[in-house]
């Protein structure tokens, strides 16, 4: 069975972990009542959970050093780093403002966790259905040159106690734990958000223990003042794992160039999975290799078609250049608060507007985006620009 295990390292390693860390200072104010006292703050306010043999807080320090531990890998759905909202455009450097998390190796419970977080401002957090667990090369190397024989992976299974509110939402899931080929549901979780808190839960547990599990949610649902009416009235029935799960992250971004297997570099995706968007044969001139992708309102078709070509310029060749057209801002990534400029050139005539929109990709390489659509056709417009906006590369 895995356990979670600490190593101790010198206090200098700080410099190098919190360097990516340093953004620019943001203002927090609480717009949302939470549970937690604001003179206890979020660790004092874990430490009510009813468990015993605290391991410690996820980071700690002890006699100058910093105790790090694979807690990641054992529970591998667990903390901030693993929530995400439903543009894609949550990243805990920058939209957390506090964040703790304890381990317990409890004497009836075994090893267990619970994160606590403060966000700068409210947005409805979203866990995945899977998550992987990497060994660290800085508190084992010998497991990372194991590969993946130590590699865990975690299955999310929702439960029938799904509650969706204005201000948050509270849900409880099963975890099917695998480090090989079979899966075994081994943990409860518990994903709890109120405002800008948010609060999760894994604890070890099987489906023949739902009477005692739910017992214990219930309870810390009153510890922690959660006062969440659906885990009080919950029944054993309530556990049942739901045939059609409705509160999963869903990516809203669909890879159009380069395969899974691409360095991350290499692929380019484009914000339409949540749109009517498909791949299609509705480009003009289409040829079997485009990347074509359309839809039909009923009324018109608004299509685009993505191309990688070849220049031979360098990036800031290309962008020092004179370009024709308008000006828009995609924000590449998630990570960095930096745009890139996008040059859009349109052809306009009174029933259809076409348009092509070009930007630099890497390697001396650009991205050039055909699209048309019916000229009276707002939506359209909206649609389009949202996708040249939001690229991810």
């Amino acid at each position: 069975m895995n356990k979670v295990i600490k190593w101790a390292v010198l206090s200098s390693c700080i410099v190098l972990l919190t360097a990516c860390e340093n953004e620019p200072e943001k203002q927090f104010e609480l717009s949302v009542s939470t549970p937690i006292p604001p003179t206890l703050g979020l660790l004092e306010h874990l430490r009510k959970l009813p468990f015993e043999n605290e391991f410690g807080a996820t980071v700690e320090r002890e006699d100058g050093k910093v105790v790090f531990t694979n807690d990641n890998n054992i529970f591998p759905y667990k903390g901030k780093g693993r929530w995400n909202n439903s543009e894609d455009s949550f990243y805990h450097f920058n939209d957390v403002y506090q964040s703790t998390g304890i381990l317990f190796q409890d004497p009836e419970w075994g090893d267990l966790f619970a994160t606590s977080a403060l966000l700068y401002q409210y947005d409805a957090l979203f866990l995945k259905d899977t998550y992987y667990g990497s060994p660290s090369i800085i508190s084992n190397p010998r497991m990372v040159s194991d590969g993946l024989h130590n590699s865990i992976k975690a299955k999310l299974k929702e439960t029938s106690l799904v509650d969706e509110r204005e201000d948050g939402r509270t849900i409880v899931y099963w975890v099917e734990i695998s480090s090989g080929m079979f899966f075994e549901v081994n943990h409860i979780s518990l994903f709890h958000q109120q405002g800008q808190w948010v609060f999760q839960l894994g604890i070890p547990c099987t489906l023949d223990q739902k009477k005692l599990c739910l017992k214990k949610l219930q309870e810390i649902n009153t510890r922690l003042e959660l006062n969440n009416a659906m885990l009080a009235n919950a029944n054993e029935e309530s556990l049942e794992p739901s045939i059609k799960p409705t509160s999963f992250y869903v990516d809203p971004y669909r890879r159009v160039f380069g395969s899974w297997r691409s360095s991350s570099g290499n692929r380019l995706s484009f914000k339409i999975a949540n749109t009517d968007f498909e791949k299609s044969k509705e480009c003009p001139n289409y040829t079997r290799s485009d990347r074509c992708y359309s839809y039909n309102n009923g009324d018109s078709i608004t299509w685009f078609r993505v191309n990688v070509e070849n220049t031979e310029l360098r990036e800031e060749e290309f962008f020092s250049q004179n370009h024709q057209g308008d000006v828009l801002q995609t924000k590449k990534s998630k990570y960095y608060a930096e745009t890139q400029p996008v040059f859009i050139v349109e052809d306009t005539n009174a029933k259809k507007i076409t348009g092509l929109a070009t930007t630099y990709f890497n390697d001396n390489r650009l991205i050039q985006l055909e699209y048309g659509f019916h000229s009276n056709d707002l939506d359209a417009r909206d649609v389009m620009t949202d996708i040249i906006t939001n690229m991810r590369f």
